[in-house]
């Protein structure tokens, strides 16, 4: 099956603008970039007492999991043969890393909780990306060359790890959901336009949110994934949208809804359709 994005459609801005591959593996970087700033840049404005014990336990056993799967699957990126959810090695790590339960009920979080929750989105990353790169013989998202083939097998990869891959994007989404609420909450009251270093913590931070759900949105249109797939990743998705309104610029919103009516254009599925425009009118920033 041949995915289009007809000339009537709305322009795509940003990594829309990108072949599918490419912005799965650059929306990557940016993401890895933002968490990165999220644990040593934006951590520096907030408290460092009151952090939730449950949080914190969890990121940590996420974080060792994460380094126990990666030890499991080195040859991955060449071999093509990634472990799956059923392998019983590997299915209990996975759901220490993807487990996101404490993050998508929990009603609040303390602004302490910033750098565990940061270091679990790295850990889910991490393992996410495993199965993004597998066979692709690419070891590193840092030196991903602009090649067709790299592109597509990235692409095919998030049919042929359906399952996993939906748990990846779902814990991811769950995660910088979370990191969203407490960021927006302290920028709040500061001028950020007038101080360069949160300025740039701002932006950096909110590019890997982009990314994160430009990514999910963008999987709907891999071809071999399901319907029942895509209605799977409509709450998540609905969430993280709602979470990332009022910390987003106009801009990134605008860019994001042109994504989303450009994805629900191509689907054929009337609850999947009707999730994503919901989803759609969610994003209206500024």
């Amino acid at each position: 099956m041949t995915i289009s994005l007809h000339t009537e459609k709305p322009a795509r801005r940003g990594l829309a603008a990108l072949p599918l591959g490419a912005r799965i593996l650059i929306g990557s970087v940016i993401m890895a970039a933002s968490l990165f700033q999220a644990r040593h840049g934006i951590l520096e404005l907030f408290p460092s007492l009151g952090a939730d014990a449950g949080v914190t336990a969890a990121a940590r056993q996420a974080t060792s999991a994460a380094s126990r799967f990666i030890a499991l699957t080195t040859e991955v990126y060449r071999t093509g043969d990634p472990p799956r959810e059923t392998d019983a090695a590997a299915g209990p790590l996975l759901d220490a890393v993807f487990d996101a339960t404490v993050l998508k009920t929990k009603a609040r979080f303390a602004k302490a909780d910033l750098g565990a929750l940061a270091d679990w989105g790295s850990a889910m990353f991490r393992v996410g990306y495993v199965y993004i790169l597998a066979g692709t013989g690419v070891a590193d998202l840092a030196n991903v060359p602009d090649d067709p083939k790299v592109l597509a097998q990235a692409r095919r990869n998030v049919a042929a790890y359906a399952p996993e891959i939906g748990r990846f994007l779902d814990a991811e989404l769950a995660a910088y959901g979370a990191m969203a609420k407490l960021v927006k909450t302290d920028f709040g009251g500061r001028d950020v336009e007038n101080d360069p270093k949160l300025r740039d913590a701002k932006a950096t931070f909110n590019l890997g949110i982009v990314a994160a759900i430009d990514i999910a949105l963008e999987s709907y249109l891999t071809p071999g994934i399901s319907d029942d797939w895509r209605r799977s990743r409509l709450p998540v998705l609905a969430t993280a949208a709602y979470q990332a309104v009022g910390l987003l610029t106009a801009e990134q919103c605008g860019a994001l809804r042109d994504i989303a009516r450009a994805v629900t254009a191509e689907m054929g599925d009337a609850v999947v359709k009707g999730g994503l425009d919901a989803i759609t009118a969610t994003l209206k920033c500024g």
